[in-house]
């Protein structure tokens, strides 16, 4: 049957009958775990020891609260502005993230939309050390969805690719709201000692 065939055609049928035949000698004999990569989950969720986060406010609270069992943002007449860092150390690779949010859980919004933005903190800072008139430099992100009670998202793959290149300029967020008319609300921080599960999170989605 083959003999009747043009010889351009033979060589890539045989071709084909080689590359099958290895192919299914790769399946049957090589380790699984090199054969297919796994999707896992990295989830950063530190305490009120490890946490880094405070916030302060423009009226009230202009010394800082670092060890508050709440981040303000927005604000009624006046604002609040809140910080937030992870250890990053141990994480996943910035080769292997596939998508990266920064997760915080909302106990209480304001009847307003507080218009939240994400900065990116460029500057070295310590959370006892943040006031009204001491605040690390930032640039920034995103504009973010409205606040929902409970857990809210927030993609930040960006910027943990580019902390993760370059650790130098790795400093964390800051919430900031563009609007304080009756939009004060607030997140959990890693000081809730009450609920420790709603702690700000970072989830890393990575290949392994």
């Amino acid at each position: 049957m083959l003999t009747n065939l043009s010889r351009s055609t033979r060589r890539t049928f045989f071709t084909l009958v080689v590359s099958i035949t290895l192919i299914t000698f790769l399946f049957a004999f090589a380790p699984t775990s090199n054969l297919a990569m796994q999707v896992k989950r990295y989830v950063i969720q530190p305490d009120s020891i490890a946490g880094k986060d405070t916030f302060y406010g423009t009226s009230y609270y202009q010394n800082g609260k670092p060890d508050y069992e709440e981040l303000w943002f927005g604000g009624w007449g006046d604002t609040y502005y809140s910080f937030i860092d992870f250890d990053l150390s141990g994480s996943p690779d910035q080769y292997k993230a596939i998508e990266v949010r920064l997760e915080c859980y909302s106990p209480y919004i304001g009847p307003n939309d507080p218009d939240l933005q994400l900065w990116r903190i460029t500057g070295s800072w310590s959370e006892n050390a943040v006031t009204i008139y001491n605040q690390p430099p930032a640039k920034f992100f995103s504009n973010l969805p409205p606040v929902n009670l409970g857990w809210n998202s927030y993609d930040v793959t960006r910027l943990y690719l580019l902390w993760k290149k370059d650790p130098s300029k790795h400093f964390g967020f800051k919430f900031v709201a563009q609007n304080n008319n009756n939009t004060r609300g607030s997140f959990q921080s890693s000081d809730n000692m009450i609920n420790p599960d709603r702690r700000p999170r970072l989830v890393i989605t990575y290949w392994e």
